[in-house]
């Protein structure tokens, strides 16, 4: 046997069971949820799969008869906000769409058919219910607080009853419909606390339920459905109860099999499918599912509840429970049922305005009766220097309820001065620029001139910044980086930020009091690191190839060893294990507190950082933490002392640098600092021109380590090879007494190099046996340990001196451009050392005898023909 004959079976049989009488009693057999989240309202097909309006994700969820699900399809993706009825009849589906002011028309695949945008008058409807009747469909408009019947043959051909009021024929927000065999129709009117009943012409022929707490009343009706036998059953969102009702007479609650009434937490939307009823709990995200069973009404056994009589102060009831005359709570409450979180919902989940996206998903401004993290959540750390001012009333122990901020006594009307500027009419005072916030949050505001003073000791991100260009440069309070000076990003928008009354920024572009990401409130569905992004593009990169070619710090990574920052355990590199937002470092970058900009670099940075430079030389590093000798000028900064910044920006680099204050590739950089060095541009030892397949020791390639990098390196360097040297490995004959700093040179100057360096096959010069003495700063000896000193021996740096090819000059006569012509050495330049232009390189050490030394010694043919040279 198929499923869908199996489904057929079981519905007949269930048919079959049902009696005739009234069915106050149900058994519950199933309750599909499947990570429903706030769903509102349910629809049953002729094969009994259930289709189930889940308000929150915008999506109808299908699920069969045997409760599983099925699969779900999405609405429209043009807006956020909840959906709120739907209905079905044949293979349409028909959904009420009242934010997008719309109904929706689709297949039982969720494909749109047909979208209608109704008018009540001139006016976009916003229709909140849905009822199909052949070619015709009812709905509620809870705008106009009018109730509708269009022909779809004829979308123009629409006519609506009713208005706002108390009258019958009237309505105070219509919501959720039915229709009886006879082809009455029956529209819940929500705040009237009654169902009214109209003919199919739409002739109002009588209401039901009168308003009250008492069994038998109605407080907040919803959901309406009839029964085979014509009785009614209206769910209550705020009782909790399901009330029945024959011939629009109220005969008590509907039951369980043990006679006490069911109870859910906020019951919507119900259909029926034929001895099945199908309750959707609101609150509960679940949709219970109820077998009908034929029991004697409890009018039939003398026990039918009177209706309550009529009280003056209905409309103060209708949210003041506690008012009412013998009310009894159901529970133990920290809070009046006035402020509690389910009697704003009763209003607040789409029959009267909609807030579910923002009540219902994320976190909330923290209140006194809602948890978090199982805790009150109005337990939050209170920062001392704020306090709640008198006009905000707390409860309790003094913690906050929704009373605290919201009363719908003080609407802004009637040219008011406390109302002005307000857009949320319950608030109790205006909130122009987020005023309402700062209220009692004034330590987590800094503005820019708060900044500018030194005495101020908490920092936050600046608020009040005007997301424009400055009128003209440099003007405080304005965006100075291009990429803000664009207004709102649009991801921000689209998610409920905003900015002031002049395009600032205010506390509502990074927050939302109801609906926020985390514990910070953070605008609807950003993550915090997310959301800095949305603003400071040019600060992010996606990967670390990115973030050179920017020439910023990297950001978005996975750290290889979690390191702590701030106080924090730091597992993933993004703005905020840097930077916090708010309580940060007073005159920093708003760098945690206890740090400086010095200090947060060797966080991570700790093989780059050395307390000095013996420690430097240790690691194999660049110098830093340490005061320079004389300033130097760098990137437009006087530098004297030399630290992590001196050289990189985080986020103002210059690009395809890693994160570099200049341009390193031509020596610029280093040039600050070690200027007659960067004489080496142009001569056989800039390696800048050799193939991109030769490499350092490295592996970068000549031309992309730069002038100064081919052969040093700032942070990757070893002991064993000194001044931060990146070149090849060289290993002299054992046995060659050689120096560590002369194998340097050596690791080009040999046999078969790939640099076509001249080779070297060792110095003869004698030194031992000798007592050289020499000016360090004319020509340097080395010790035995290879350090400068006045006595010493010769090495190659004795008398060469290898950033610079002719002493006095910059560069060669003819700069070398490529592997061809360049200049050929002489006893003039060859980057030997010399006194001055007019002398022998050898008188710097050998004075007046040195050109007959040379003649004697060197001379061949002074040894060949043993010529007297010395006549």
């Amino acid at each position: 046997m198929t499923r869908a004959a199996l489904y057929l079976l079981l519905g007949g049989l269930l048919f079959w069971g049902m009696s005739g009488h009234a069915a106050s009693t149900a058994a519950r057999i199933q309750q599909l949820q499947a990570d429903l989240q706030q769903p509102s309202a349910v629809a049953v097909a002729d094969d009994g799969r259930v289709f189930v309006l889940d308000g929150v994700v915008r999506r109808v969820v299908i699920f069969d008869l045997l409760g599983q699900k099925q699969g779900a399809f999405p609405l429209l993706e043009d807006t956020r906000i909840p959906a709120t009825d739907i209905a079905l009849e044949g293979a349409r589906l028909y959904v009420a769409d009242p934010a997008a002011k719309r109904i929706l028309i689709m297949d039982l695949q969720g494909n749109l058919l047909r979208e209608l945008h109704p008018l009540t008058g001139e006016t976009p409807a916003e229709p909140s219910a849905v009822r199909p009747a052949g070619n015709r469909l009812w709905w509620s408009d809870r705008r106009a607080h009018k109730l509708c019947r269009t022909v779809l043959d004829e979308e123009a051909a629409t006519q609506c009853w009713g208005g706002k009021g108390e009258v019958p024929g009237q309505f105070r927000f219509p919501y959720m419909l039915a229709r009886d065999a006879s082809g009455y129709l029956m529209a819940v009117d929500v705040l009237n606390a009654r169902v009214q009943v109209f003919s199919a012409t739409g002739y109002l022929f009588g209401a039901m339920g009168s308003f009250g707490i008492t069994p038998g009343s109605l407080y907040r009706p919803n959901g309406i459905v009839v029964l085979e036998d014509g009785q009614v059953l209206v769910s209550d969102a705020w009782t909790g109860v399901i009330t029945l009702f024959q011939h629009r007479k109220p005969r008590g609650l509907l039951r369980n099999p043990k006679g006490e009434p069911w109870r859910f937490r906020m019951p919507v939307g119900m259909a029926r499918w034929n001895d099945r009823l199908y309750i959707v709990d609101m609150a509960d995200n679940s949709v219970s599912v109820m077998r009908l069973l034929a029991t004697g009404t409890e009018e039939e056994e003398g026990n039918a509840p009177e209706p309550p009589p009529r009280d003056s102060r209905k409309n103060c009831l209708q949210c003041h429970l506690s008012w009412f005359p013998g009310y009894e709570p159901q529970q133990v409450s920290s809070v009046l049922p006035v402020a509690e979180e389910r009697m704003c919902m009763s209003c607040h989940h789409g029959a009267v305005v909609e807030s579910r996206h923002r009540l219902a998903r994320g976190r909330q401004h923290p209140t006194l009766h809602l948890l978090r993290d199982g805790e009150p959540a109005g337990d939050v750390r209170r920062y001392e220097q704020d306090e709640v001012p008198a006009e905000y009333p707390l409860a309790g122990d003094r913690r906050l309820y929704c009373g605290s901020c919201h009363t719908p006594h003080d609407r802004p009307e009637g040219g008011k001065a406390r109302g002005e500027g307000r857009r949320n009419p319950w608030l109790r005072t205006a909130n122009p620029d987020s005023a309402f916030c700062i209220a009692c949050h004034a330590s987590r505001q800094t503005t820019a001139q708060d900044k500018a003073d030194k005495q101020t000791k908490v920092w936050n991100h600046p608020l009040g910044i005007v997301m424009k260009a400055p009128p003209e440069a440099d003007r405080e309070g304005y965006a100075q980086r291009e990429e803000l000076q664009k207004g709102l990003p649009a991801s921000l928008a689209a998610r409920g930020a905003r900015l002031g009354s002049k395009d600032q920024l205010i506390c509502q572009t990074c927050h939302q009091l109801h609906g926020g990401e985390g514990t910070s409130l953070l605008v609807d569905g950003m993550e915090a690191a997310r959301l800095c992004v949305s603003c400071h593009q040019s600060q992010h990169s996606r990967d670390e190839k990115q973030a050179r070619r920017k020439g910023i710090h990297p950001v978005d990574l996975k750290l290889e060893k979690e390191v702590e920052l701030g106080g924090r355990k730091i597992k993933r590199l993004d703005c905020l294990a840097c930077h916090r937002v708010h309580d940060a470092q007073p005159e920093t970058p708003l760098l945690p507190r206890g740090k400086d900009a010095r200090s947060l670099c060797q966080s991570c940075h700790g093989r780059q950082n050395a307390k000095d430079k013996e420690e430097a030389g240790k690691k194999g590093i660049h110098p830093v933490n340490a005061k320079l000798e004389e300033t130097v000028e760098l990137a437009g900064r006087k530098l004297e002392h030399l630290d992590c910044r001196s050289c990189h920006s985080v986020h103002e680099g210059v690009k395809n640098t890693p994160a570099l204050v200049e341009e390193y590739r031509n020596g610029k950089l280093c040039q600050a600092c070690h200027e007659n060095q960067a004489r080496v541009a142009d001569t056989d030892h800039d390696l800048r021109k050799q193939p991109r397949e030769r490499k350092n020791r490295l592996k970068e390639a000549y031309a992309e380590a730069g002038l100064c990098g081919a052969c040093h390196t700032l942070h990757r360097g070893e002991k064993a090879f000194p001044f931060l040297f990146a070149g090849p490995a060289y290993s002299p004959d054992s046995a060659s007494d050689m120096l560590a700093r002369d194998r340097l040179c050596m690791a080009c100057h040999h046999e078969d190099n790939e640099v076509d360096a001249k080779p070297v096959k060792d110095y003869t010069h004698p030194w031992k046996d000798l007592v050289l003495r020499s000016d360090p700063k004319v020509m340097p000896l080395l010790n035995e340990q290879g350090e400068v000193a006045e006595f010493g021996r010769i090495a190659c740096i004795t008398c060469h001196e290898p950033h610079v090819w002719h002493p006095g000059k910059k560069a060669p006569e003819n700069p070398r451009k490529d592997d061809k012509g360049n200049e050929e050495g002489t006893v003039f330049s060859s980057f030997l050392r010399r006194k001055s232009a007019g002398n022998s390189f050898c008188a710097s050490c050998h004075g007046r005898e040195a050109k007959y030394k040379y003649k004697y010694y060197h001379d061949p043919r002074g040894r060949e023909k043993k010529l007297d040279y010395l006549d």
